[in-house]
């Protein structure tokens, strides 16, 4: 839910760091009828549903000091490791990995 994200995060008005951060085709607004949710084109009319992508803009567009450790983590972390090893692992799991320089041909 974006507005549980919103809030976890520290900005005070949930509604506003969505508009602001998160890209149209990130979030999608729904409505509980009949027994099912349903989407729904009308802005503030219901529940705001945010992707994965739309978590990370979130996140990464955020100046609070909650989200900060999280994006050093990520950019500072995990995404270097990505770079290097083609994922992102713990070192235990890193090091059980073959690495070039042990490998012949």
């Amino acid at each position: 839910m974006g507005k549980d994200v919103a809030v976890a995060l520290g900005y005070s008005v949930a509604r506003k760091a969505i508009r602001d951060h998160v890209d149209e085709e990130d979030k999608q607004i729904l409505t509980f009828q009949n027994g099912t949710f349903e989407s729904l084109d009308i802005p503030n009319r219901g529940l705001t549903i945010i992707n994965e992508s739309g978590l990370y803009s979130l996140v990464l567009s955020s100046k609070l000091p909650q989200a900060k450790v999280f994006k050093r983590w990520v950019t500072a972390e995990v995404l270097p490791s990505i770079r290097r090893h083609g994922a992102y692992a713990t070192a235990p799991t890193l090091g059980g990995r073959a690495s070039p320089s042990t490998l012949t041909v």
